[in-house]
Order: structure tokens, then C-alpha cells, then sequence
């Protein structure tokens, strides 16, 4: 549907227009706010203005589409507004302004070169490679105006070695689509900020079909993997050089392909369709370790898409066997990296496994001690480099919404109306989803306390927010049965998707505009 067809919403054009409006007051009362503190002459000096008016052209434009994007498919609808905001992020946000984004640079540079494997370097015992960036590249990321000073800074005849041993243990496969950018943008420049803007580019197209098609082939609950995937935080960090974007995206295909061949396609799987769940089951594997559990929701496949229970049985052994051998042999290879100072992951483990209830009341410290700053950051409360902060209210509404939508209220008030019983057996299927979360929460604990924090620490270190993006669709199905859903679900009106997409815009153009100021 085009918006040609707009005429023909159930919606009045009187309607639209208090949408409009609505639209109007709300975001652009926000960030006119945001903008009053600041001079003119700090936003629209240098290099600065060209960010500013982009940032306010591309929020105009979701004011403007925001009342009529309900009438669209819910695909191309998220399509539009994901657009939107990444250019807005993208124009607000100075390049390697993301966590350790300078490291993955340098690790998306090197497998661009065609080294899978970092050396380390005999002096320090530190993993790295020698590049041609014998450079001071953070000066395009403290502010607009050193952006646009060192804009001109160029690839070098020598090649320092540099360090980035934690980024050395990441596969070559989580910088696949950026060193793709990269290797092409090298062939036509030296310039280094256009070199990094072709990773950056690339990675996005990437999470960008993976999102599309996500959406596309759910089945059910399409505008819950919308809000889910446009956090800001997740918007933010798909237009960087951080694989965690993959991560998201892929999972989220992952689930969105099981949930159709359950419900929706008849026939047996196809050649081409085998090929797609080998790789993705592998590449989630090898993005990060930690997400292996999500192959779990292959056992939601039906037999009868196999063929039989017998190759379906033969083929979960095989998928498992894949993914985890590709995850050792990568451990055997990358282990040499395992030097982070002050750690001690084999003592970790003996304490975990000789203490079991003392870890488990470490798991739970931690967590009752930095949950709120937890949910923040998954929401993006904490941008940039993690210094970056946005409104604290505006992140609260957001979470409250993905509460709503997690509990999912909508459903609760249609069933109490329909006078429904509001409680469901417990199936399999919610088994599987919970197993899922429960075991990547455990891992995710699990592999932090071994490898970055000191031992027998009474806190867990490096837990972040967005750790969990990923988590929130297995959640909701793990307390919400699949099957009742996909039957039971009624499709969301226009109202309410504008609701909630006038709430997603409204938070992350907020959220780019404090990008932007503190960029200035």
C-alpha cells in the first residue's frame, strides 16, 4: 500500500490532521526545548551546522510521516521510521563515538587486509596488528569541530603496531559486513573518516535486511520486534562499527523463521532453506559464544518440515555439533588473547563450581544492585561511549511501554471483554523460549565473571544493557504461548501503532539531539 491510499484509511482526515498535530506538539516541542539552551552560534558554527539542520530535516520528516505510517505495511512502515532515526543518529553522533568502536575499527581494517587472526605482539604479550594508521584517530571523535579540523587525515605509509586485544578475540564473522565497506571504500580513498563511514554503511545494510525481514515473515506480534529493534540504543549502535547490532538482528530473523515455518509455511523445507538455518545457527554462535542457546528454538520446527522426526532429530544433531565444534576451534585459536590483567578465568571457574551457592548470591547482588542502570542502558539512557546522558523520563516511558507490551495489556483487556480465562497450560513451546533466556542469562553472567572480573569478586564486571535487546522477544514468548497467540491475536489498530511510534520517535530524536549537543 502506497500513500496514495491514504484516503482510504478508517481514519478521517480530521483525525490524521489532531494526528498531526499531536506529532507536532510532542516532538517538536521536545526538541525545540532541548535546542533552547544551546546559542545559535554553537549549533549552526563550523562544521556544526550542517549536523544541526540534518538533524532537524530528518525530524521533521518523521513528524510529518508519522501520523500516516500506520496504513502501511508494517514492514515498510518499519523501514521508514528505522531510516529516519538511524540518519538522525548518524548526523548527531561523531564517528567512534561508540563503545569501543576504535577497536572495532581496527579489527574491521585488519580482516578487511585479509588477516582472520590478530598477532600478538612479543614485547607486551598484547594482541593487535600493524596498520597503516599511524594517526591520532580519536581526534574525529571528541566534538563537530575536531571532526571537521581532522576530516582530511588519510591512511599512512607506516604501520605501528596497535593494540586491541579484547576486540582480537571477536570472529572475523561479527566484522564481516564492515570490513566489506571498508575494503571497498579502500580502493577508491585513503581518507579515513570516509573509509570508517563505508564500515559503518555497511553494517547497517546488514542489520537493515536482517530487521526487514524479520518483520516480514512474523507471523505475529510484527510491532513488538519494531519496538524491540528501534531502542535507541539498538538504532544507535547499528549505525556503528559494533557487531551488537548483528547480534540483535540476526536473533530476531532467527525467531521470526521458526515462528513462520511453525505456523505458516506448509511444505517441507527446501535446499536453500536448510542452507539459511546452518548458517544462521553457526554465525549467532561465533557473533557471541553467549548466544548459542538461541538454536534452542529449532526443536519448534515441525517434523513434517523435515520429512520426518528421524531427519529432524539427525539435522538438530548436526546444526548443534556445527555450531558449537565452529565456536571451539575458534576458542583454540583466539585463547592466546585471554590476557586480560588482574583475571583469573580458571580460578573463576573453580570457585563457581566448588561454590555454587555463593556465585549464585554474587548473580543476584549484582543484579539487584545495577538493574535499574541495566534497563537504562538497554533503552539508551546512556549513549556515546556510554557518557553520553538522555532524559531519564523519556527512557522510563519507553520502558514502560515495553513492559506493557511484554505483559501485553492490549491482549489482557481484549480476553477480559471476551470473558477468557487468563490463565494458559504451560507448553512446550514456553519451555523452550524460557530455556532460551534462562540459559543466555546464565552464560552471560557466567562468561563475564570468568574473564573480567577479579576473583572471587563479590560483584559481577562488564554487564551492559544492551547485553539483554536480544532477550526480549524469546521473554515474551516464553510467558505468552505461540500458539494461543498466533490464534488468538487481534492485529493492532492505526491509533494505537501511531501511540506507540509517536513514543518511539519522540524518545530517540530526543535521545539524538542530546547525541548531537554533546557533540558540539
Amino acid at each position: 500500500m502506497g500513500f496514495k491510499d491514504l484516503e482510504m484509511s478508517g481514519i478521517s482526515k480530521k483525525g490524521r490532521l489532531l494526528m498531526l498535530l499531536a506529532a507536532i506538539a510532542a516532538i517538536g516541542g521536545a526538541v525545540v526545548f532541548k535546542m533552547t539552551g544551546v546559542g545559535f552560534d554553537t549549533l549552526l558554527s563550523g562544521g556544526a551546522a550542517v549536523h544541526t539542520i540534518a538533524v532537524l530535516c530528518f525530524t521533521a520528516a518523521a513528524v510529518i510521516l508519522l501520523p500516516f505510517l500506520g496504513r502501511l505495511t508494517m514492514e515498510k512502515n518499519f523501514l521508514i521510521l528505522w531510516t529516519l532515526l538511524s540518519l538522525v543518529f548518524m548526523f548527531s553522533g561523531t564517528i567512534f563515538r561508540s563503545p569501543d568502536e576504535t577497536g572495532h575499527f581496527y579489527r574491521s581494517f585488519e580482516i578487511s587486509r585479509g588477516y582472520a587472526v590478530s598477532e600478538v605482539q612479543e614485547r607486551t604479550s598484547q594482541g593487535g596488528r600493524e596498520l597503516p594508521l599511524d594517526v591520532d584517530i580519536t581526534l574525529l571523535q571528541h566534538n563537530w569541530r575536531s571532526f571537521d579540523e581532522n576530516k582530511e587525515l588519510s591512511l599512512t605509509e607506516n604501520e605501528p603496531f596497535i593494540v586491541f586485544t579484547n576486540l582480537s578475540l571477536y570472529c572475523p564473522v561479527s566484522y564481516m559486513p564492515q570490513a566489506a565497506g571498508i575494503f571497498i571504500a579502500r580502493q577508491f580513498t585513503k581518507n579515513i573518516a570516509a573509509i570508517a563511514y563505508a564500515g559503518r554503511l555497511a553494517n547497517w545494510l546488514t542489520i537493515t535486511l536482517m530487521l526487514f525481514f524479520a518483520v516480514k515473515i512474523m507471523p505475529v506480534k510484527k510491532e513488538l520486534i519494531l519496538l524491540v529493534s528501534l531502542l535507541p540504543m539498538n538504532v544507535f549502535l547499528a549505525f556503528s562499527l559494533s557487531p551488537d547490532g548483528l547480534v540483535v538482528a540476526l536473533s530476531l530473523l532467527m525467531f521470526s523463521y521458526v515462528l513462520h515455518l511453525r505456523f505458516v509455511q506448509t511444505e517441507p523445507l527446501k535446499v536453500r532453506q536448510y542452507i539459511l538455518l546452518y548458517v544462521m545457527a553457526i554465525v549467532v554462535c561465533l557473533l557471541k559464544i553467549v548466544y548459542l542457546p538461541i538454536c534452542l528454538v529449532y526443536f519448534l520446527i515441525p517434523a513434517e518440515r523435515f520429512g520426518s522426526m528421524r531427519n529432524k532429530v539427525i539435522h538438530a544433531v548436526i546444526m548443534a555439533a556445527a555450531a558449537v565444534a565452529c565456536n571451539l576451534v575458534w576458542l583454540m585459536i583466539c585463547k592466546k588473547f585471554l590476557t586480560i590483567p588482574g583475571t583469573d578465568a580458571g580460578e573463576q571457574l573453580r570457585y563457581m563450581l566448588t561454590n555454587p551457592l555463593n556465585y549464585v548470591v554474587v548473580m543476584v547482588r549484582t543484579a539487584v544492585h545495577y538493574a535499574v542502570r541495566w534497563a537504562l542502558m538497554m533503552i539508551g539512557g546512556y549513549l556515546g561511549r556510554l557518557d553520553i546522558e538522555t532524559n531519564k523520563f523519556l527512557a522510563l516511558v519507553y520502558l514502560l511501554m515495553l513492559v506493557a507490551a511484554l505483559i501485553d495489556i492490549p491482549d489482557i483487556a481484549a480476553k477480559a471483554r471476551r470473558g477468557g480465562s487468563f490463565v494458559d497450560a504451560v507448553r512446550s513451546e514456553n519451555l523452550v523460549f524460557g530455556m532460551i533466556v534462562f540459559a543466555i542469562l546464565m552464560l552471560i553472567n557466567a562468561s563475564l565473571y570468568m574473564q573480567w572480573t577479579a576473583p572471587h569478586s563479590p560483584m559481577i564486571k562488564g554487564i551492559q544493557g544492551r547485553y539483554f535487546i536480544a532477550l526480549l522477544l524469546p521473554f515474551y514468548f516464553a510467558i505468552h504461548n505461540p500458539t494461543r497467540v498466533v490464534g488468538e491475536s487481534e492485529p493492532a489498530g492505526e491509533v494505537r501503532i501511531f501511540v506507540c511510534e509517536l513514543i518511539i520517535t519522540l524518545v530517540n530524536l530526543c535521545a539524538g539531539v542530546d547525541v548531537l549537543l554533546a557533540c558540539l
